[in-house]
């Protein structure tokens, strides 16, 4: 996906991502390290706005959920809620899952039993 103008620049990497780079090409997975830090830094776009999208949802709940307690539309915390909450969640460890992630699984720069380990911590 590459337009038909390029720019040039000099990029200095540690030696382990410099290792990686050059066993990506060897190893026949990109033509050029040029193609493999273009791809990396696209999807590390989009994981960026992932984050912006996530960030804009909580946004939006956390506003109308302000406006419900200025309106006046809030009830106790009771423990059978926390616990419904609670069960509700359990069943969907990877609903949270979005494109963004799964193709940094495939490309193995996502580690799903961290993220989960990260989800079950709030609860």
């Amino acid at each position: 996906m590459r337009s038909a103008s390029l720019c040039s620049m000099t990029v200095n990497l540690p030696p382990a991502l410099e290792a990686w780079v050059e066993n990506r090409v060897k190893n026949g997975l990109a033509a050029s390290s040029e193609e493999v830090v273009g791809e990396a830094l696209q999807l590390m776009m989009l994981l960026e706005q992932e984050q912006t999208g996530r960030f804009d949802r909580l946004k939006a709940l956390i506003d109308a959920g302000l406006e419900d307690i200025e309106a006046g539309r809030v009830s106790a915390v009771t423990d059978g809620l926390i616990a419904e909450i609670k069960r509700q969640g359990k069943g969907r460890p990877f609903a949270g899952l979005k494109r963004a992630n799964i193709t940094a699984l495939k490309l193995g720069m996502f580690n799903p039993t961290e993220e989960l380990d990260k989800l079950n911590e709030g609860r």
